[in-house]
Formats: C-alpha cells, sequence, structure tokens
C-alpha cells in the first residue's frame, strides 16, 4: 500500500508552462485573433526550444483555439457572436447555482477574502489589467463555488 495516496508534489512540463504562457498572452490581448504567430518567435520569446511550444500551440489547436497555418505558424481563432453567447449561458447555468448554495451557506469565513478579491477587481480594470483583473475574477468566481462547501 502506498504511504502518499495524494501527491502534494506538482512538476509542470515546459509544453504545460508555454501552454499557459500563451493562454495567458492570448486572454490578455498580447495574441490576438487572425494574426499568424511563429513557434519559434514565440519560443525565443520565452526562452524555450521550438518543441514545448509547438505542442503547446498544437493543444490550442486541439481545443479550437488556434488553427495552423502551414509552413507559417499558428493562428487564434476569433470568438464568434455565438461562441460568446453560449459561453454566457454556460456561466449562468453555473454559477446562479453556485451563488444559490453559497447564500444558504455560512460564508462569514470566506467574507473577506471575497471582499479583497472584489477591490481587486475593480483596482485592476481601473488600471486597464486585463490579466490581473481575470485572475482575480476567476478566484472570485472560485470562493463562490467553494462557498457551500
Amino acid at each position: 500500500m502506498p504511504i502518499l495516496t495524494e501527491a502534494s508534489l506538482q512538476r509542470t512540463s515546459l509544453r504545460d508552462q508555454a501552454l499557459t504562457a500563451i493562454r495567458h498572452a492570448m486572454v490578455s490581448g498580447q495574441i490576438v485573433p487572425g494574426v499568424v504567430y511563429s513557434a519559434s518567435a514565440l519560443a525565443a520569446e520565452l526562452g524555450v526550444s521550438n518543441s514545448p511550444v509547438r505542442e503547446a500551440m498544437l493543444a490550442l489547436v486541439d481545443d479550437g483555439l488556434m488553427e495552423v497555418v502551414p509552413n507559417r505558424g499558428y493562428r487564434p481563432v476569433a470568438l464568434s457572436a455565438a461562441d460568446t453567447a453560449e459561453i454566457v449561458q454556460l456561466r449562468l447555468l453555473l454559477e446562479v447555482p453556485a451563488v444559490g448554495l453559497a447564500a444558504e451557506g455560512d460564508i462569514t469565513g470566506r467574507f473577506a477574502a471575497l471582499e479583497e478579491l472584489a477591490e481587486v477587481i475593480e483596482r485592476t480594470a481601473a488600471d486597464g489589467d486585463v490579466a490581473g483583473n481575470l485572475e482575480a475574477d476567476r478566484r472570485f468566481h472560485l470562493q463562490i463555488g467553494r462557498a457551500h462547501v
């Protein structure tokens, strides 16, 4: 029987780190839909070899977020109005019940953290810090989702 049933150590590959960096750049608007990006150029910016960046970009292709441009690189795909509407609908389906469950529970232990995150969301929005704003918003909504646990 193993002693450690849940590994507390996390190792991330260069591919995963590149994927995180590229996703972050896409969300923050540094990588924009319609523009072709070469894996080698992004690899140079990240200070890694081409392979992990190429693998990360292919993962984004698999997710439908990028497309391959033969002999040139990868192009982010723009979200359509239908894609955006679907995302909004999914968020409503997930978040409204989560808020209801949180309201039924005792969130007093999480109130300070939620209030702090709300302030960070407002500050980053005012500062135009898209990446910081999205990260704070994500953490806020995760806290709401955990409030009933």
